[in-house]
């Protein structure tokens, strides 16, 4: 069996797990592209690209399985400079990626601030990217081996746990409908529950071992929880809902569980009320939200 997954030093613990029950890893910067190709049987990626792979192949959340992150886990940091009025730039990587989204609707629903995304190059560090903007984003190991020192800055997961009351899914894992069975669904299970005994040995490991420790103290501290439980499909749905109004994604998707597609939850629909000014949301398409290939 195929796992395809963006390498990051969050998910180490993890895929070492399942690499040791038998699972073959693909490290990728598409793994969602993996999946959708037939070439991997489950992939770990942000909620978004969940979403996005609407009525391409019948697919399914892996239950107990993913990544949460609230407080201040670090992960996810929008630091700017001192003395500002407002926030008018940000400079970030991926001005469309999952980071970049969920800082658009803190700042818009938390602040009613609408700054431009500006994309920095390659290789930029983040003085370079504060020199451009008046803030700059980070997220994943950018953010958790973030040696600046720099404490002007939204810890961007505990801003989502303030705005939304609910941890922020950060890393979700699906797979195709009928290629997986309990037994290989409960070692993810497994493996996420042994992930947080394996962050020290992954952090002495790691480039920066001190930093990498401090990781493990916001895991021992709660900011960051192996797995997804039934209490966290609210707050997925509440993401959702934020991506569909802020015009992130055309449907919302329904919230399904492998091994055979039973729902996890109440079919999603759009939330009642309209957060606060969005962009105007996409127009839905044939009404897909099942997760199921169209004819």
């Amino acid at each position: 069996m195929i796992l395809g997954y963006t390498p990051q030093f969050v998910l180490e613990p993890m895929v070492a797990a399942l690499q040791r029950q038998g699972w073959t890893l693909h490290p990728t910067d598409e793994p969602e592209a993996m999946l959708l190709a037939g070439t991997a049987d489950v992939v770990i990626t942000s909620p978004m690209e969940y979403a996005s792979s609407l009525g391409l192949v019948d697919y399914a959340l892996v239950p107990q399985f993913g990544v949460m992150t609230g407080g201040f886990a670090g992960m996810l940091k929008l630091i700017f400079n001192q003395g500002l009025a407002s926030i008018n730039t940000v400079a970030v990587r991926q001005p469309d990626g999952f980071p970049a989204l969920v800082a658009r609707i803190i700042l818009l629903e938390k602040y009613d601030l609408t700054p431009r995304f500006i994309p920095i190059p390659d290789g930029s560090n983040l003085d370079q990217m504060l020199a451009l903007a008046d803030a700059a984003l980070i997220a994943g190991d950018e953010a958790i081996f973030d040696a600046s020192g720099k404490r002007s800055m939204f810890d961007l997961s505990d801003e989502w746990e303030d705005m939304a009351e609910t941890m922020l899914p950060y890393l979700l894992a699906w797979g195709r409908i009928g290629r997986l069975t309990e037994p290989q669904l409960q070692g993810f299970a497994v493996a996420a529950k042994e992930a947080g005994a394996a962050i020290p040995d992954t952090a002495a490991r790691s480039a920066n071992p001190t930093l990498a420790g401090r990781f493990h103290q916001r895991y021992l501290l709660g900011d960051v929880r192996y797995g997804l439980r039934d209490e966290d499909l609210p707050g997925l749905t509440a993401l959702y809902g934020y991506l569909f109004y802020h015009g992130a994604i055309h449907d919302m998707p329904t919230l399904k569980y492998l091994p055979d597609g039973e729902l996890a939850g109440p079919p999603l629909a759009p939330p009642p009320a309209q957060p606060t000014e969005p962009a105007e949301p996409a127009k839905p398409t044939e009404n897909r939200t099942s997760n199921q290939p169209t004819e």
